[in-house]
């Protein structure tokens, strides 16, 4: 087990996201007068804060494929450990999904009887606005996603916040994105938090979960979050970072930041 200490922390700290997310979701869909949008919120911001908090002194706090990309192209983490990371945060989602459906089981079962079709799967996917282009969504879950790494890249400067809390800002930070675009796309801004709960709710029966909007878990959620990711650490690295680990230091053969 110690051999996989990192992949277990990453598996643990995904974990957490689709833990407290999704089940605040689930609370506000299946008991609408206890719930809000609020409360959702803090949920997902919660999951974030916790699981980078659980997973950062063991494996760094990835837990998100978008971050670990990116600190393999940007901060020199290792690429053998990029898919092993990836897979556990997947499987981490994915173990939280059938935790938080066990957890409301009967709940559900009572709400999509009464329903008669409107399931739950919403509150642990990302599901774009029907109203919306094809560009429109992609460009929000971009958009966020740059945002989200943008700013992990800036508060990760020890140059400059030494001792920084991370996971606290992480909170603020999924929060900001949450209340400035999340109605739009549901924010994913995560690959695994998006992929492991489809796995998940596809092994339970929900039909159509990889197939609705055009395959949109590929191109609105991979194929948006990782270059995201990428051109948000780029563009912290090139007017704000100080650190000398980022690859713009060689390739521009000096800092591309401030002098501090």
């Amino acid at each position: 087990m110690a051999l996989y200490r990192e992949e277990l922390a990453e598996m643990a700290g995904a974990f957490m996201i689709i833990l407290f997310g999704a089940g605040a979701q689930c609370q506000a869909q299946l008991y609408p007068e206890t719930g809000s949008y609020i409360q959702c919120l803090i949920g997902w911001a919660a999951g974030v804060s916790i699981g980078a908090a659980i997973a950062g002194p063991i494996s760094g706090g990835h837990i998100n494929p978008a971050v670990t990309v990116t600190m393999a192209v940007f901060r020199k983490f290792s690429w053998k450990k990029v898919p092993r990371y990836i897979l556990a945060q997947t499987i981490g989602c994915m173990l939280a999904t059938f935790t938080v459906c066990f957890v409301y089981r009967d709940a559900i079962k009572a709400f999509e009887h009464a329903s008669k079709g409107n399931s739950i799967i919403g509150n642990f996917i990302s599901i774009p606005n029907a109203s919306l282009s094809n560009l429109n969504v992609w460009f929000d879950e971009f958009v966020g996603t740059a945002i989200l790494v943008g700013m992990i890249a800036c508060l990760s400067d020890t140059n400059v916040h030494v001792g920084s809390n991370l996971s606290f800002h992480l909170f603020i930070i999924i929060s900001a994105i949450a209340v400035a675009f999340g109605p739009q796309t549901g924010f994913a801004i995560n690959p695994a938090r998006d992929f492991g709960p489809r796995i998940a709710l596809s092994l339970m029966g929900y039909e159509g979960v990889f197939f609705h909007d055009g395959a949109y878990w590929i191109w609105g959620i991979w194929l948006a979050n990782i270059p995201g990711g990428l051109i948000g650490a780029f563009l912290a690295d090139f007017f704000i970072y100080t650190g000398f680990d980022s690859p713009l230091y060689t390739i521009l053969g000096r800092s591309t930041a401030l002098p501090v």
